[in-house]
């Protein structure tokens, strides 16, 4: 290494002997003018959970403007839409973003406040409610919306993609980006820049000028498969939970959840841009084909190995959206320079690896123009430039040659020690006569300049030892005095100002490299984002193999879901051995509704086919031997109730309002997830309510969605069956298939009950009265069920029985209360009335009655000071 290639900054002292630094009040006074004060930290910012974004919305005429700013990525995105009484739009809007601050207008109507203010699930548990909780609320003046002035302020902003002053040329560039006739969506822009230049960026850029936006991204909701909080709490699509380690006290970490098993990604924005599409899934088929072909390519045996090299090069790659908002402003970029190097260095190395496969597909294709004359020149300056120590070691220092004047500067700072050395001896002579004097250094420390630095000596008054004749008293530390004297001065007036002046040089040059960096911000952004996109590709690549994943096929047609095998992976990761199951694609027929036992596997079915659906929405292969998928806009559920004690609502309620959400807002394209509605309430209010529910869902034709439901109201069965209506013609009867084992008290012999043949009946009939004809019914108590086979196999049929008594009895509920049970279900099946008195004591219970009224008798005329114990003993051990 040449010496000259050493790093010099604001804490480079020459011959420092001292364990401690100057006084502040002795460095504040002499401040260098390179000291960074901006308050900007360089150091890399962590992606968590919590959201940066600050969002504006404007609502008028039943149309809605919404703009956000990523204070991460420094873009602007933008969406306007129509809006309809429910609120729906911003609903969605505040789900996808999950916004830091929410910037409201004055003068906007309070139905539309109210909804802002409500929380984004009111169903949320504790944890997930905090997150809603945290969202700021600013309500800013109208006038900060108004269009003219939103213009102007757009017209104003920096972009990194159109780096002009000129307004008549950046006007017809974002005339490119969208549309400026959508008015809402302007004044929500103009409402977000006033609050950032108000609220914000004086911190961090001093003013509005100096905001350099990298990206302006307009987005459409109906382009995205939409999923409430709900639907991704009830299938398991994320999971937080409270990080264990205590170094990581108050964050989070992702559960078992199935983001939790796809993400593989090696960098902070691939996590991120993975999460966002696990959040909004796409409707854009050529998206969706675009991210199954990537897949295939990396996930073939052939391109192994090359996957495990970009996943291995992918892992140095740096956010450079987030450095380049930073390092504009930044005094003091080395860090910045050390990641944008390393960036551009792996990424050369990425296309390398990518570039003589000779792909067609037009991502892989998109690579040759990633990397541009004008970004090659930025990396060969950065190695012509400066001198990188280690890749492990974030410092940097300027190689010699780049400047002269620098050169002179340096070599002259690196003779400091020894003219320092050899002048202090020379001094040190004059003080000979001073015998508590054991050490004599010249030392330079920078913006004080050469000091001269003797040990403190405990047995001589201090007052003594600062009043040297010929020498001025500066400070002091715990173990030493620092003083100048004429010889200090001359050396000063020899060096001058060297330290700050090596530091000027070295940013002035720095300052070059950021401008050249900041005039091709939009080829490294690009640069960035394709990183980003190939790091969530190879990670679903990744699980192809892990996870036994196929292509799907996304089919034109609406509602169509044709499934062979198919699982569901966080089950199958929980269990030893998983059954798959098919889905049967029967355009007749859009709700299908699954009947079967407790324990039997219906619930892990219907969630299994929503997992599908929304994996092969994402682009990502789905865990099936073969899937043909329709384009869904919106999955609805009816699995979970989240109770919480912050909400004033019971477990029936909050399903109710999961319902009313399907009903209203569900179409043809929607896929509804209904487990069990109508537990929670009184029976026959529960068999109602779903019953009304079919009916509505089956009348809306053809605009029924395609619809999965639970349930274990077998009289629900009943009134279909003794409907004429032909509507039921629409609805498909799956059971899950079982075994019953019998204990027979006749001949003590076990029999098993093969439910294939007798517990279901297919629907093959178009009269619905033929539906529910089923035999196997337990009649009476010599016959009871002794213990529940599950196949976890889906057929069609229905079953006649949940075998809740059954299942309480396997779960170890007191065999005293199963019989009882028993017992009075065999009084229903007969008609009876249930009558308590009708029923013959248990004969173990009959015993324990005896034995408590006899005691009870006993103690009533007993008394300790007379009668003996040998009695009470006698009637305990009468019974035992």
């Amino acid at each position: 290494m040449n010496t000259h290639n050493i790093l010099i900054n604001n804490q480079s002292p020459i011959g420092w002997v001292d364990n401690e630094i100057p006084p502040h009040h002795i460095i504040g006074s002499n401040k260098s003018i390179n000291e960074n004060t901006n308050g900007i930290s360089n150091d890399n910012i962590e992606i968590d959970n919590q959201s940066h974004s600050i969002l504006a919305v404007f609502y008028q005429d039943l149309k809605i403007g919404v703009a956000y700013y990523d204070r991460l990525e420094s873009n602007i995105y933008l969406c306007q839409c129509w809006e309809d009484e429910n609120f729906s739009c911003l609903n969605s809007i505040k789900q996808l973003i999950n916004p830091k601050v929410i910037i409201i207008p004055s003068r906007m109507p309070q139905k539309f406040i109210d909804n802002i203010l409500r929380n984004l699930d009111d169903s949320n548990e504790n944890n997930e409610k905090q997150t809603s909780k945290n969202t700021q609320y600013h309500y800013s003046r109208f006038s900060d919306f108004t269009f003219e002035s939103s213009k102007n302020r757009l017209l104003n902003l920096k972009l990194s993609m159109c780096n002009t002053n000129n307004t008549t040329i950046k006007y017809t560039f974002l005339q490119n980006v969208f549309n400026f006739d959508n008015i809402e969506m302007i004044r929500a822009v103009g409402g977000l820049l006033s609050y950032l230049s108000k609220y914000i960026l004086l911190d961090d850029f001093d003013s509005l000028d100096n905001l350099i936006i990298n990206e302006i991204c307009p987005i459409t909701l109906n382009q995205y498969l939409l999923l409430d909080n709900n639907t991704l709490f009830s299938l398991q699509i994320f999971s937080n939970q409270n990080h264990p380690s205590c170094y990581s006290f108050g964050n989070s970490k992702e559960g078992l959840s199935l983001f939790g098993l796809f993400d593989k990604t090696k960098t902070t924005m691939g996590k991120k841009l993975l999460k966002t599409w696990f959040m909004r899934p796409s409707r854009n088929r050529f998206v969706i084909e675009e991210r199954q072909n990537l897949i295939q390519f990396f996930s073939s045996q052939e391109n192994s190995s090359l996957k495990f090299e970009l996943l291995d090069n992918l892992k140095n790659i740096k956010d450079l959206k987030i450095i380049l908002s930073r390092i504009s402003s930044s005094q003091n970029p080395s860090k910045d320079f050390i990641s944008i190097y390393k960036t551009f260095h792996y990424f050369l190395k990425i296309k390398l690896l990518i570039v003589p496969k000779n792909s067609e597909l037009p991502f892989l294709k998109k690579l040759n123009n990633l990397y541009p004359q004008s970004l090659v020149n930025i990396y060969q300056k950065f190695e012509s430039i400066f001198f990188f120590a280690d890749q492990d070691d974030q410092r940097i220092s300027i190689r010699e040659g780049v400047d002269e004047e620098l050169d002179q500067l340096r070599n002259v700072y690196l003779s400091m020690d020894e003219i320092l050395t050899e002048h202090g001896e020379l001094e040190r002579v004059k003080f000979t006569n001073l015998t508590w004097i054991t050490s004599f250094h010249l030392v330079y420390y920078p913006q004080l300049g050469c000091l001269i630095c003797i040990p403190i000596e405990e047995s001589i008054a201090i007052g003594n030892q600062i009043n040297i004749p010929s020498l001025s008293f500066i400070f002091k530390t715990s173990s030493y005095l620092y003083f100048q004297n004429q010889k200090t001065k001359e050396l000063d007036d020899f060096f001058g100002d060297i330290h700050n002046d090596i530091l000027d040089i070295q940013s002035r040059i720095e300052k070059e490299v950021v401008d050249e960096i900041m005039s091709n911000s939009g080829s490294i952004i690009d640069l960035c984002n394709y990183c980003t996109q190939l790091d969530c590709i190879l990670s679903l690549a990744s699980c192809v193999q892990a996870y036994d994943l196929v292509k799907p096929i996304i089919s034109t047609e609406q509602q169509e879901i044709e499934i062979q095998s198919g699982r569901h992976l966080i089950q199958e990761y929980c269990v030893t051995n998983f059954i798959p199951n098919d889905t049967q694609n029967d355009p007749t027929k859009p709700v299908v509704i699954v009947s079967g036992p407790n324990q039997s596997g219906k619930s892990i079915y219907i969630k299994q086919v929503a997992l599908i659906v929304f994996l092969g929405q994402i682009g990502s292969y789905v865990p099936a031997k073969s899937a043909t998928i329709s384009l869904f806009d919106h999955i609805y559920t009816r699995i979970s109730s989240r109770e919480s004690n912050a909400i004033s609502e019971s477990s029936f309620m909050i399903d109710c309002k999961q319902i009313a959400q399907m009903t209203r807002f569900a179409t043809s394209r929607s896929l509804l997830i209904i487990d069990e509605y109508g537990k929670g309430t009184n029976p026959l209010d529960g068999i109602s309510l779903l019953y009304g529910l079919l009916v509505f869902l089956l009348t809306k034709s053809p605009s029924t969605p395609k619809t999965f439901i639970c349930t274990h109201f077998y009289e629900f069965f009943e009134l279909i069956s003794n409907s004429t209506d032909s509507i039921f013609n629409k609805v498909l009867f799956n059971t899950m298939e079982f075994v019953i084992e019998t204990n027979n008290n006749q001949n003590n012999n076990n029999k098993f009950l093969d439910l294939q043949s007798t517990n279901t009946t297919t629907n093959t009939k178009t009269n619905n009265n033929n539906i529910f004809n089923t035999t196997n019914k337990i009649t009476n108590t010599n016959n009871k069920p002794n213990e529940f086979i599950p196949f976890y196999k889906l057929k069609e049929g229905i079953s006649s029985s949940s075998f809740g008594i059954l299942c309480a009895k396997i779960a170890g509920v007191n065999e005293n209360v199963v019989n009882r049970a028993y017992e009075i279900m065999d009084h229903q099946k007969q008609y009876k009335t249930i009558n308590c008195q009708n029923f013959e004591p248990i004969s173990p219970n009959q015993s324990k009655i005896k034995k408590y009224n006899e005691l009870l008798d006993y103690f009533e005329n007993f008394d300790p000071n007379k009668d003996s114990f040998e009695n009470l003993f006698s009637i305990i051990n009468k019974y035992d």
